[in-house]
């Protein structure tokens, strides 16, 4: 809980980056883009914790050297996304924590259908590409174990997934083929493939370009920096055209997700070339008022964006995070992401 006195009198600015509030640590250091560092905090509400002296945050935007460094002993623990990297840490024996299947962040293609002009625009041509994409042969190659193929936005064990969904064969290209020729594009056309800058890889990017261009869909690919990429994704600016590569990420309160992603009168509004299927913005609202998540509502949430596929998903990734034998912390293992408890985590000397 932060402070509201401090926020008061030093101003929202200030508070941004100089956190104050009730934690086991106390904010010490941000360097931007480096790192950030905590100290303990004496004289913590729980007698007895921290146990450790301090936390340091480290940046790093390269996975093959948070590979290189962890293995060196540099880091106490690590969690990368991708496949490769994240493979060959678990397979060298270091312990790990693995997220729960149902809070698992399922990765998708989000389309401009909103646009007019844009051939996303029609279902048909969205229909195209769901069948277009070799999610299987994605996440085998690149996955290395920790990508499961997904259909739907929703994934495996989340009160809102379809299981049904994921009995069926999707990867068809001729019927993709026949489906972008009754949208009246039988020669395809030309879009953009827009990924994100801090945890999507060429490889993936190729992957996707190619599964595009074998039903005559030349995408380009494009790799904005961070700032631009977040224009894209929260301004009413938009991307105008193409496909973004986004993380849907799930919550143990799994109403979260459709709060945060599909409803433009909630905390962050985002995705304006992307048009909303027909009622989805009136379930929001509903999901949030029910005192427990009613399983029916939340599966006709999923079903209006399957139908709809104004996203189509690709796989669900398996996140795990890498801790040094002598380390005990329980990050990325009971929530969403990298939440933990830090004032539980201790170290064997």
């Amino acid at each position: 809980m932060a402070s509201p006195a401090t926020y008061k009198e030093k101003g929202e600015d200030w508070a941004y980056t100089n956190p104050v509030g009730t934690g086991p640590f106390k904010f010490k250091e941000y360097e931007r883009a480096v790192k950030m560092v905590f100290t303990r905090f004496d004289d913590y509400w729980e007698e007895g914790k921290p146990y450790l002296d301090g936390v340091e945050n480290v940046y790093l935007s390269d996975p093959m050297t948070t590979q290189m460094a962890f293995e060196a002993g540099d880091f106490d623990l690590c969690y990368l996304f991708l496949g490769k990297q994240a493979a060959e840490i678990r397979d060298a024996g270091f312990p790990y924590n693995k997220l729960g299947s149902a809070l698992c962040p399922v990765h998708a293609l989000v389309t401009s259908s909103a646009e007019p002009e844009s051939p996303l625009s029609n279902l048909k041509v969205r229909e195209a590409i769901y069948h277009a994409i070799d999610r299987q042969g994605i996440s085998e190659a690149l996955g290395y174990g920790l990508m499961t193929p997904i259909h739907q936005i929703a994934p495996i064990g989340c009160i809102a997934h379809m299981p049904e969904v994921e009995t069926v064969r999707a990867f068809d290209i001729d019927k993709a083929k026949q489906l972008l020729n009754d949208a009246g594009y039988p020669n395809g056309f030309k879009t953009r493939l827009i990924m994100p800058p801090n945890w999507a890889n060429p490889e993936l990017a190729s992957a996707l370009q190619s599964n595009l261009a074998d039903i005559n869909i030349e995408a380009e690919i494009e790799f904005p920096e961070q700032g631009k990429f977040a224009e894209y994704r929260f301004t009413e600016g938009g991307w105008n055209e193409g496909l973004i590569f986004q993380e849907f990420s799930n919550w143990p309160i799994w109403a979260i997700h459709p709060m945060l992603y599909w409803w433009r009168e909630g905390p962050m509004p985002m995705y304006y070339d992307m048009a909303y299927p027909e009622g989805l913005a009136d379930l929001v609202p509903s999901l949030l008022k029910t005192t427990y998540i009613e399983k029916d509502l939340a599966q006709q949430f999923s079903r209006a964006l399957f139908d709809n596929k104004t996203v189509i998903p690709v796989y669900q990734l398996n996140m795990v995070a890498f801790l040094q034998p002598n380390v005990h912390a329980n990050y990325m293992s009971f929530a969403f992401k990298n939440d933990w408890l830090p004032a539980d985590a201790w170290m064997e000397q």
